[in-house]
């Protein structure tokens, strides 16, 4: 009779399968132990955070890492996830056992800090989203001063800063004006931050140059009075020539006041903070209605007078002439050669073509 390949029938088992039953059975013993081994350390470490009464872990939050086992089939290893049947509670020994004991094996638990003076296990509503809006209100504040600081300062640390009062209410206007922007002569200084040295009184009144050529050559002008103000407001007067000078950050008027030969001349320059600024003031001068004009230093203006505004760069220079018999017209060839001469401030001049 032949013998029934089949195991399970009765038959004897081959020596590869009694073998393989015996490593089987050996596996399952590994593991079973391996879990009983997990359950007490996991009882064990219960039992000693139960005994401390705040709470906290006694061994410093770490564990004893638990080598897994590998045994080749997918899910028997003392690692895998095992479920127990009509349940989702984790069995000892898995991954989820160790999270629910409080850590991974090999990984410490950490708290988080308490606030000083909170019970053990308290927390404030609120506190973490306080803390953060706050740190960030606080960011912002930062960021906005440095930038109103950055503003202000526009990168010109050795030029003054604007300081403009309030001028007089009333003065005298001349009987013309005229004004014109500046041009692209004067490019290299239309930013004072690139011309921040601020102007001084010999470099605006040369001792070298007091005295100045009159009409069509004839006689002379000499410089009579001199001012150099850091509030720009001492050199007008009118609340709209005020706003002008402030709002583009005047710094710095110097005047002077020239005579001789039956003529006058005024001669007045604004520091601005740009071109725009210095376009924006010559255009207010002319404009009527008491809007506000240059102060003249002395008794000057009385009569008939022509007066011309020039924007040079982020500097305003204003002309101002007369008889000092205050006739003559618009059509006063002696007046509008002065005229001409008192937009000539060697003082800007210079410093638009000096190298940089």
């Amino acid at each position: 009779m032949s013998r029934d390949p089949n195991p399970s029938h009765g038959g004897r088992r081959s020596a590869p399968a009694a073998r393989g039953s015996r490593q089987d059975k050996a596996r399952q013993e590994r593991a079973r132990q391996e879990r009983a081994r997990q359950e007490r350390i996991r009882q064990e470490r219960a039992r000693q955070e139960r005994a401390r009464p705040d709470g906290s872990r006694q061994d410093g939050g770490s564990r004893e890492r638990v080598p897994r086992e590998r045994t080749g089939r997918k899910g028997t290893g003392t690692g895998a996830k095992r479920v127990r049947p009509g349940g989702s509670r984790p069995v000892a020994g898995s991954r989820d056992a160790a999270r629910t004991a409080g850590a991974m094996p090999g990984r410490p638990r950490r708290r988080p800090p308490r606030a000083p003076g909170a019970a053990a296990g308290s927390r404030r509503p609120g506190a973490a989203p306080v803390m953060f809006f706050g740190a960030a209100a606080l960011l912002v504040v930062g960021l906005v001063a440095a930038v109103v600081v950055v503003g202000l300062d526009g990168g010109e640390r050795s030029a003054p800063r604007s300081t403009v009062g309030r001028p007089d209410e009333d003065g005298v206007v001349p009987s013309t004006y005229s004004s014109a922007p500046s041009t692209a002569a004067f490019g290299a200084i239309d930013r004072r931050t690139a011309d921040a040295a601020p102007l001084t009184g010999e470099e605006v009144f040369p001792a070298r140059s007091r005295s100045l050529a009159g009409p069509a050559g004839k006689g002379k002008l000499t410089l009579r009075d001199q001012r150099l103000d850091a509030d720009c407001a001492e050199a007008v007067w009118g609340v709209t020539v005020g706003e002008a000078l402030r709002e583009g950050g005047c710094t710095q008027a110097a005047r002077g006041a020239y005579s001789g030969g039956g003529h006058g001349m005024t001669v007045a320059i604004f520091n601005m903070a740009g071109a725009e600024d210095a376009n924006r003031l010559v255009t207010v001068l002319g404009q009527s209605g008491g809007g506000g004009f240059v102060k003249p230093l002395g008794d000057f203006g009385q009569g008939f007078s022509m007066a011309r505004g020039l924007a040079m760069g982020h500097y305003a220079v204003v002309g101002w002439v007369q008889r000092l018999d205050g006739k003559g017209d618009a059509q006063d060839e002696a007046l509008l050669s002065l005229l001409v001469q008192s937009g000539d401030s060697k003082a800007v001049l210079a410093r638009a073509v000096r190298p940089r």
